[in-house]
């Protein structure tokens, strides 16, 4: 989603613009109940699928796996809270109605996963990646602040000092002629002893580095027999910056800071990464 921004120090013409589109009065493409942006911002009063309608696994009486489909993805419950022969060959043989005359249509099951109201029907990003490898030629990790001057690195298979760090965190390395290597050509050295569940880095994806934090670590066997890692993380940049509307907070009614998509991590008493989001992470990561 787009919204105009109203920064704490934005003029009243700018506040004044922003609050018009942000106390507008809309109508949610999920569940057609009203709502303001100034008064549901990251509270999370409705609810999506992020999966799509596919199977679930189950196990047969005999031991052997198979699809059940018509399944939604995410949370494995069917789509619709009802389950009729849709032909009605038998009941249209005795009743003069039709049946959908006769019964309600079906009611569609409630998304499993919390966000705010909308008017897109596209998905609302729960920030969550799953079953990423720690070693890919598409991107990279690295410390939450970036390698720094004199860290040791891997580019082209082959490791590295680090002379120079710019503002993006590119870098210049020993003995490599190109200047400005984006972080993401960068491979962090026996990076699976350095990544702990729970703790931030970041992710060199982009143009600019991401930060993330780890969920889950994953460790699975080659052809060979060598290990190989993956993670699921959270992004943590991911919705609005605080300070990016924080002239319209007071226009936010009493306490927005209470709900569920202003709930920022802490280290030390310092708040991190304040963004609100504007859905909920996905079971099980959802606590």
């Amino acid at each position: 989603m787009s919204l105009p921004k109203a920064k704490l120090y934005a003029t009243p013409a700018e506040v004044q613009k922003a609050w018009e589109v942000w106390s507008k009065f809309r109508k949610c493409a999920r569940c057609n109940q009203s709502f303001t942006w100034l008064g549901s911002f990251g509270a999370w009063e409705c609810n999506q699928h992020l999966g799509d309608v596919t199977c679930r696994v189950i196990q047969t009486k005999d031991g052997i796996f198979k699809r059940d489909y018509r399944y939604w993805d995410c949370c494995k419950e069917r789509p619709f809270s009802r389950n009729y022969n849709r032909q009605e060959k038998v009941w249209n043989n005795f009743r003069s109605t039709r049946y959908i005359d006769q019964w309600e249509g079906d009611v569609k099951v409630p998304g499993c996963v919390p966000c705010d109201h909308t008017e897109s029907t596209q998905l609302l990003d729960d920030g969550i990646r799953l079953n990423k490898p720690l070693i890919s030629d598409k991107y990279s990790f690295a410390p939450l602040n970036g390698h720094g001057i004199n860290d040791t690195v891997i580019y082209n298979g082959e490791h590295k000092i680090i002379l120079q760090v710019y503002y993006d965190k590119s870098v210049d390395v020993q003995d490599v002629d190109i200047s400005k290597i984006m972080p993401k050509h960068l491979e962090w050295p026996d990076i699976e002893n350095h990544i702990k569940i729970g703790e931030y880095y970041n992710w060199n994806f982009g143009s600019l580095p991401t930060p993330i934090q780890i969920k889950n670590i994953h460790m699975d066997y080659d052809s060979a027999g060598k290990p190989v890692y993956s993670v699921d993380f959270l992004i943590k940049d991911l919705g609005m910056a605080v300070h990016d509307i924080a002239a319209l907070i007071p226009f936010m009614g009493s306490a927005p800071e209470l709900r569920p998509g202003w709930n920022f991590d802490k280290r030390d008493g310092k708040v991190m990464f304040p963004h609100i989001k504007n859905c909920s992470s996905r079971a099980p990561y959802n606590k």
